[in-house]
């Protein structure tokens, strides 16, 4: 019985419903469905080309003979799955799925004839379903991720008959979720451990683990060997993920040689990577079908592509499958949305640029060093060696620019590169001139110096760390010109921070902290983390964004009025939304000890983040603040998915209103993985912690971002003026004005594209906390009290 089918065939001059870049690759014909589609696999027999597409609720067999015109010639339904995986053996092919239906095998002997019916046969003997499945050239089926043996690799004989496969053996070690066989090597994808997997098969009963090897973005989705079996190619299904080209000649000394991404920055997510005549063929969900050179492993260069899918950045629409081994040459391509694609490819060789870049003094070489040929958007950076590769598809004449941040950047005109041909280019570049900067910290209120404060000299391309002697003196040797962001912090006073430009003869500064207790996480302030969650423990960084569809899961930013990027996350390996977010536990954060007795009427004021999202059900998991006191623990808040998603959201809590002061007060934050399962992704972090007196809630913004906000009167009987100044302001930029109790909740929050700010707002008696935030970041605020 037919499926239901909406047949749209396009050949060259056809034009498309959504914009089309290609180089290299012609759209000769395309096929679309009603439903969505998984993968592909090309069959060809008797002159006749055909293209085997997964669809969810079955396989379609589709004669491509003629490109311009597929001809849909039958489809085998089976059970609805997102996932289908196909390939042939001896006139027959096997689709696996992950819902059921086991193996299923169809007879493709008597194509192009379907009439009678072709054969199916969906034989459960050996498990009910699977993620995927390779066969190898001697007729040995392996299925990968299966719902038996462990979901590594179950091995049938395909050889005493096609359709009654008989059992060989099974590597069942841990889970793996796709893989490829030639010899008696398996080179399998173990997603979950980051790393692809060499194992010997020669032994069906007994496979045995050779080596295995991180892939760039520790989340292995495929990986395809080479013709001479040298390297290897891989794929990590992530954002930004890249093709990783490994060199594995020696199992005992695995190299990278190279990764590449097909558009950098884009977030677009790459699927699955097949080699032809040192050439690989790629899917990218959102970039389509892209065309690598790899006859220079550790120089690959995209020299073919065509964008398939109307979306952009991250997610797992677009292209899902490539194929490229039709006898025509013939690319054919799954598109889930938008339909099986025919591709002519135009295979070209690379212009491979090659060299080293060296420091014209010294001569040692340059590491991390940009190379630049310029107008081609192709950037690469040299190794540790100070090598480079790079190149492009087009042939010409490019400036290359060459820069470091240590060093004067270089632009070599008039560079030929021609395909196929390497051109070798050596530059040497001269050093930024160095100079010695030195400072103190004091403290605000006395003006006695800081010993032991940490001092943090940071721009966009270096880092310095010091810590301050006993007489609150620091000294960085070694400092390259240039505007940097100074910051001095330790517990028990407030961070302080200004951005100087620093030279010979601007090498110095002086930063007074106030007292208080303060924590933007710019420095490590000992506070313990404890719990028994296996992922996402609670760590201080710079925040590694990820995203769970639409939703951004792990903050890609800190809170931005503070001196710098750093705050605590519940683990902030960045990758997929799932790979490193809090799972089987809880994980708890301990502030260092504070003084309650120390402070007037002390508030607890903090930012957080809380994600919670995706798996089956209602997610269920949790972020709860506490204070203790020496004796007893109280909670403050619980968050849950209601409370807030993708947002930072600041909180205070009055602690005399909680619980007994006492000089040992602690405060835990702790984030769970509820134990009723259900697979949701959770994600914590905490920013801007403060503990001060009620009468200084909302006035300390850091010098280096403070603007200037003016309430009067204040106190006030209801009624208000507010003026608001900024060096920062551009003109036409969205100006906040949120009003917000003294529990942290926003009771009004209005917009404003001018920093003329209209207020008509009356407030009820009480303390509010008045904040004016420019974009998403909070700018100024004042605390305004209302009388009666």
């Amino acid at each position: 019985m037919k499926h239901l089918l909406t047949v749209a065939i396009l050949w060259l001059g056809c034009s498309v419903s959504f914009a089309q870049q290609s180089k290299n690759m012609n759209l000769l014909g395309k096929l679309t469905y009603s439903q969505n589609l998984s993968d592909i696999w090309g069959y060809a027999d008797g002159g006749k080309e055909y293209a085997l597409v997964g669809v969810r609720n079955g396989v379609s067999i589709v004669d491509i003979t003629d490109p311009a015109n597929p001809n849909e010639l039958y489809f085998a339904s089976g059970a609805s799955s997102t996932w289908r995986d196909l390939k042939t053996w001896n006139k027959h092919a096997y689709i696996t799925n992950e819902t059921g239906d086991g193996l299923t095998i169809i007879d493709l002997s008597n194509l192009p004839s379907v009439s009678p019916a072709p054969k199916v046969i969906k034989d459960t003997t050996h498990f009910k379903k699977a993620h995927n499945l390779y066969i190898d050239e001697n007729g040995f089926c392996y299925v990968f991720g299966s719902n038996k043996g462990g979901g590594g690799a179950l091995i049938l004989d395909l050889n005493n008959d096609p359709e009654a496969p008989t059992y060989a053996g099974n590597f069942g070690t841990y889970y793996l979720h796709d893989g490829m066989v030639r010899g008696d090597t398996l080179w399998g994808s173990a997603i979950y451990g980051g790393y692809f997997s060499v194992i010997d098969v020669s032994d069906k009963a007994n496979p045995v683990e050779l080596a295995t090897q991180q892939t760039p973005g520790a989340f292995a989705h495929n990986a395809w060997i080479s013709d001479n079996n040298r390297y290897l190619f891989t794929t990590d299904e992530i954002s930004n993920a890249f093709i990783g080209a490994f060199d594995v000649s020696d199992l005992s000394n695995i190299k990278m040689v190279d990764k590449v991404q097909s558009n950098p920055g884009s977030n677009t997510t790459v699927h699955n990577t097949h080699f032809i005549n040192n050439y690989i063929v790629t899917s990218y969900y959102h970039d389509g079908t892209t065309i690598h050179d790899v006859s220079r492993p550790n120089n690959t260069i995209e020299v073919g592509h065509y964008d398939s899918a109307p979306q952009s950045g991250g997610g797992y629409n677009g292209a899902w499958g490539a194929y490229p081994w039709l006898p025509s040459g013939n690319i054919i391509e799954s598109n889930v949305s938008e339909g099986l694609f025919i591709y002519g490819p135009n295979y070209v060789r690379g212009c491979y640029l090659e060299g080293s870049v060296k420091d014209t003094i010294t001569k040692a070489p340059i590491p991390s060093a940009d190379v630049d040929i310029v107008s081609s958007g192709i950037v690469k950076v040299t190794g540790i060696t100070g090598t480079y590769a790079t190149g492009t598809a087009d042939s010409g004449t490019y400036d290359v620019t060459f820069s470091h941040p240590a060093y004067f950047s270089k632009t070599v005109k008039g560079v030929h590169l021609v395909n196929g041909v390497v051109t070798n280019l050596h530059v040497e570049l001269v050093p930024k001139r160095y100079f010695t900067f030195s400072g103190q910290v004091t403290e605000l209120s006395s003006g006695n110096p800081i010993p032991g404060a940490d001092v943090k000299i940071a721009n966009q391309d270096f880092v310095f760390d010091t810590v301050t002697d006993a007489s609150g003196n620091f000294t960085v040797n070694n400092l390259v010109y240039g505007t940097y962001n100074i910051i001095a912090g330790k517990w028990g006073y407030v961070n302080e921070c200004v951005n100087q430009f620093c030279d010979s003869t601007n090498n110095n500064v002086s930063l007074a902290l106030p007292d208080g207790i303060y924590d933007d996480f710019t420095f490590d302030n000992n506070w313990t983390v404890s719990g028994n969650a296996t992922t996402g423990i609670w760590e201080i960084g710079e925040p590694q964004g990820t995203t769970n569809g639409n939703d951004e899961a792990n903050p890609d930013l800190d809170v931005q009025n503070d001196c710098y990027n750093q705050a605590y996350i519940t683990g902030n390996g960045g990758g997929s939304a799932g790979s490193d977010d809090v799972d089987n536990g809880s994980t708890h954060l301990r502030s260092p000890v504070i003084d309650g007795l120390s402070i007037n009427d002390p508030f607890l004021l903090y930012h957080y983040w809380f994600y919670n999202g995706s798996g089956s059900g209602t997610p269920n998991d949790s972020m709860i603040v506490s204070v203790y006191n020496g004796t007893d623990t109280k909670v403050l808040d619980i968050i849950t998915v209601d409370s807030t998603m993708s947002a930072w959201v600041p909180r205070g809590f009055r602690l005399s209103d909680a619980i007994t002061l006492t000089s040992t007060m602690q405060f835990i934050f702790t984030v769970s993985d509820s134990a009723g399962g259900g697979g949701h992704i959770v994600e914590g972090a905490l920013d801007l912690f403060r503990v001060i007196d009620s009468v200084d809630v909302g006035t300390y913004v850091p010098s280096a971002v403070k603007a200037n906000l003016r309430i009067f009167p204040n106190p006030s009987h209801g009624s208000f003026n507010l003026i608001y100044q900024s060096n920062h302001y551009t003109s036409g930029d969205m100006i906040t004005l949120r009003i917000a109790d003294m529990t942290g909740r926003v009771i009004e929050e209005r917009s404003y594209n001018t920093l003329n700010i209209q207020n008509d707002i009356r407030l009820s008696p009480g303390v509010y906390m008045i904040s004016v935030l420019e974009g998403e970041r909070a700018m100024a605020h004042e605390r305004l009290i209302v009388t009666e």
